[in-house]
């Protein structure tokens, strides 16, 4: 929830680390992206980045799910 709230520090108390491309990276997380933004696009009110995956990793876990308004876990049928 820290980084769904209005508020200017989103990263105070985070552990991160710097990937090879010198962009920040949330530690202790299963997934690491790093990509190269190639184009940014307008639309309306927003940008679109297109990025460039450079770099990425996984760990196998259960990863954290939010939707409709609540947290839970994927669930096999």
């Amino acid at each position: 929830m820290q980084f769904a709230r209005s508020n200017t520090e989103k990263f105070k108390g985070v552990e991160m680390s710097y990937g090879e491309l010198g962009n920040p990276i949330l530690n202790n997380t299963l997934a690491q992206i790093e990509c190269r933004v190639v184009e940014e696009v307008t639309g309306g009110t927003h940008s679109v980045f297109l990025a460039e995956v450079q770099k990425a990793h996984a760990l196998i876990g259960d990863p954290l799910v939010y939707f409709k308004g609540e947290f839970g876990s994927f669930k096999k049928a």
